[in-house]
């Protein structure tokens, strides 16, 4: 009798057709651009409250036509939040602070006549997303500093998870790799 081992050996030809059954045990890593890859980059903006939530409208349109924001079109103007009381609230976005940021008045952000400040609270600096987050990590980020829209591109979320490339797309590659190495 012959001495027998934990481990059984199968022969040749069934171990290559299960090779060909089960999919490759690599995975294809995606390489993400700087922007895509990178943190969020936060830019600071003058915010204010709206004490008197009846003139939030009024207060949007007016500032959107002084400040618009062309280069941050996924900022969202108004984000909910907190009074002191634990009442409902919600903050405006007025306008970028620029490189002079410091403490200001809504008189000094606000053009008279074009943007009547009644029903706004005194301003205050917030960090902003300064670019549309691109992926659902950086949306993530971006989401808890400011309302931030976020247009979900399915190819890098799919990329992202390991979910690029089918089983058989795989297999396709591996067996193009080994042609490749052997030559």
């Amino acid at each position: 009798m012959e001495p027998t081992s934990g481990f059984a050996e199968q022969p040749g030809p069934v171990k290559a057709e299960s090779e060909e059954q089960e999919p490759a045990q690599w995975q294809a890593l995606p390489v993400l651009s700087e922007q895509q890859s990178g943190a969020v980059e936060l830019i600071l903006a003058y915010a204010a409250p709206v004490l008197d939530k009846r003139q939030t409208s009024r207060l949007l349109r007016e500032v959107s036509a002084v400040y618009p924001l062309p280069a941050q079109p996924h900022l969202k103007r108004v984000r909910p939040s907190r009074s002191a009381g634990g009442a409902q609230s919600s903050d405006l976005l007025l306008c970028l602070a620029g490189p002079s940021a410091g403490p200001r008045s809504l008189a000094e952000l606000l053009p008279r006549p074009a943007v009547d400040p009644r029903g706004l609270g005194t301003p205050f600096l917030v960090p902003v997303p300064a670019r549309p987050p691109l992926t659902r990590s950086q949306f993530e980020e971006a989401r808890a500093h400011w309302p931030t829209s976020f247009h979900e591109d399915k190819q890098v979320t799919s990329a992202l998870a390991g979910q690029l490339f089918s089983t058989q797309e795989r297999a396709a590659m591996q067996t193009h790799m080994e042609r490749a190495v052997c030559a």
